[in-house]
């Protein structure tokens, strides 16, 4: 029978595809969604952008008109009478049908107050107020964002002065644009629900504020008259352009999405429009789009992890439980077991056939491969002491060549040299041509049946594996260059406290083929540069190098360095046997470590080597 454990772990596998199968279409899903947001937002900022260009445009309108009914009034005789009453009476008139100002005032070019639309009788002077004097010295519109003195509210000051024909200034005629009018009207035509609106002067003081939610959470009104100048919201209505926005926190600490807008020149009053909308209402169609949108893919989901479940428990799970029981005895070494008929319409019945013949497959393959097991064993064994012979012979064959190479060897440079003795003077000069050249040939192949004898012995002994100071043989081998070739201006530089796990004695051999090397080949530099060192590998060994600076070699050729008798310069330019790299080649090996090399024609050769670390 079938544990409940695997009928769980069938079932959950199932489920667990059709789970990964929802979950591409719902992550797509999910990035529309988000990415839709984002647009939406971005659009949404960029259409509060404009309702903040138009709010400057509309202030900018209100400025102009005003600005045209003060030059009409300026031609009024109504107006250019002595009699305060009467023009004060006339005023309140025009102010009834323009409820947008405070107030509408005529000042005397003394800076007096004359006629007051609000028929106060306060005496004021107003000399000191900045639309007064542009008024009184230009034909521009004048224009001040103030509290005004009579109302203590937020306004825009629109000033225009009546001359007379010579120019000179009969009276200023002064209008008070509500801001806190205009604030309430610009609050209406928002179309969002939570829009907070401030108005600043320059100076990023607080001249009138409104939202679309008057007193409601999260508005956070500024007060009038205070100054923001050091906040967020305050910086950025100073700072910023006509349409520019921003996404911070304001005043109340809810999180905004913020525009600003700004009068053009000449209706540049120095007022800032900021509006500000939370970010969450931005968005909040689409995140009311997308919670739709999950909640049927949820739905979804959940149908489909159903259907998953019937079909894994009637389509899959029992047939695939007859699978697996079968091939439980079969891995219990039941050669015999199938698991037999009814096989079911589909793949998982082919594949339970497929199995039963397999399985028949498999128990004649076995017989078959235990016959071939038992006689592949024998030939393996055969075979390898075979090898091992081989090798052994040529080894053996090697250092009797090159050992018994040496008396003939000896006894041939012995008569070339009493041949020599014999002739003296009488030898002629071809005579003695001949004869060095039979001593230098006899003592290259001497100097070859040892290189053969020295390689071949490499093979031989067993290693004896302990702690090596490399810095130490390195230093000692490049003195010994040093002090044969005194004369040699040389820099040796060797790396401090270098220990390696090796056998002390092939090591040692290796270090003074590679040193021997390096100084040969830098022979012709006017400056001989020798350098040793090693860097420890992330796979626990290290990697020595020998570097010099002499005439390097083409790395196309590399691959033949460290072959024996392999030699990749002239022997006229340089001397060797060709066997120093062969035999670091083979101590390396060895031990189990790599050699290799880098260089460039010219310019030197670096070679490498690994070792096990000491301390491992």
């Amino acid at each position: 029978m079938t544990s409940p454990a695997v009928v769980m772990g069938l079932r959950a596998r199932i489920i667990l595809l059709v789970a990964l199968a929802a979950l591409l279409p719902a992550t797509v899903a999910m990035g529309f969604l988000f990415k839709q947001r984002d647009h939406d937002i971005a659009h949404a900022k960029d259409n509060l952008a404009a309702l903040a260009r138009g709010a400057s445009n509309e202030l900018r309108v209100k400025i102009q008109g005003t600005h045209q009914l003060l030059f009409g009034l300026a031609r009024s005789r109504k107006l250019d009478v002595d009699e305060r009453d009467a023009c004060s009476a006339y005023l309140a008139e025009v102010l009834k049908q323009h409820p947008q100002y405070t107030g509408i005032l005529t000042i005397k070019p003394n800076g007096d107050l004359h006629c007051d639309s609000l028929r106060t009788g306060r005496k004021l002077n107003l000399t000191d107020r900045a639309y007064f004097q542009q008024a009184m010295e230009s034909t521009a519109p004048a224009l001040e964002a103030v509290f005004g003195r009579l109302t203590g509210i937020g306004v825009v000051q629109v000033a225009h002065a009546s001359r007379d024909p010579q120019g000179k200034v009969r009276f200023v005629l002064l209008a008070s644009i509500d801001l806190n009018q205009f604030s309430r009207e610009l609050a209406a035509a928002q179309p969002y629900s939570d829009t907070a609106i401030t108005l600043f002067n320059r100076a990023g003081v607080v001249l009138t504020s409104g939202s679309t939610r008057a007193g409601g959470p999260g508005v956070g009104r500024p007060t009038p008259g205070v100054s923001l100048a050091s906040t967020e919201l305050g910086r950025f209505a100073i700072n910023g352009n006509n349409g520019d926005t921003a996404e911070f926190a304001g005043p109340a600490g809810v999180q905004r999405a913020w525009a600003v807008g700004t009068l053009p020149q000449p209706w540049d009053a120095g007022i800032q429009i900021t509006l500000g909308v939370p970010t969450r209402d931005l968005a909040a169609h689409t995140e009311r789009h997308a919670r739709i949108v999950l909640a049927g893919v949820m739905g979804a989901a959940i149908l489909a992890l159903l259907l998953a479940w019937a079909f894994g428990e009637l389509g899959v799970r029992r047939p695939l439980g007859r699978i697996m029981e079968g091939t439980a005895r079969l891995r219990n070494g039941n050669l015999d077991a199938r698991i037999g008929p009814p096989y079911p319409r589909g793949e998982i019945g082919d594949l339970m056939k497929t199995l039963d013949d397999t399985s028949n497959k498999v128990q004649v393959n076995q017989q078959e491969i235990q016959q071939l097991n038992d006689g592949l064993e024998e030939h393996v064994r055969v075979r390898t002491a075979e090898l091992e012979t081989v090798n052994q012979e040529l080894q053996a064959f090697s250092y009797s060549l090159a050992h018994d190479l040496r008396q003939p060897l000896i006894t041939i440079h012995g008569f070339c040299d009493q041949l020599g003795r014999t002739l003296q003077s009488d030898a002629s000069e071809q005579q003695n041509h001949y004869l060095k050249r039979i001593q230098a040939n006899v003592r290259k192949i001497a100097e070859l049946s040892d290189a053969m004898a020295s390689l071949a012995r490499l093979s031989r002994p067993q290693l004896e594996s302990s702690a090596v100071d490399v810095s130490a043989i390195a230093g000692a081998a490049l003195a010994a260059c040093q002090q044969r070739d005194p004369d040699r201006v040389a820099t040796l530089r060797v790396q401090a406290e270098m220990k390696a796990t090796a056998d002390p004695a092939m090591l040692k051999l290796a270090i003074d083929h590679l040193i021997d090397n390096a100084w040969k080949f830098t022979r012709e530099r006017a400056s001989t540069e020798i350098s040793v060192g090693c860097a420890d590998d992330p796979d626990g060994t290290q990697v020595f190098h020998v570097k010099d600076n002499g005439v390097g070699f083409e790395m196309a050729h590399a691959s033949k360095l460290f072959n024996a008798f392999q030699r990749l310069h002239l022997v006229a330019d340089f001397s060797g046997t060709g066997i120093g790299l062969a035999s670091v080649h083979k101590i390396i090996t060895r031990h189990g470590g790599k050699v290799w090399a880098n260089s460039t024609p010219g310019e030197g050769a670096t070679f490498y080597f690994t070792l096990r670390n000491a301390s491992t």
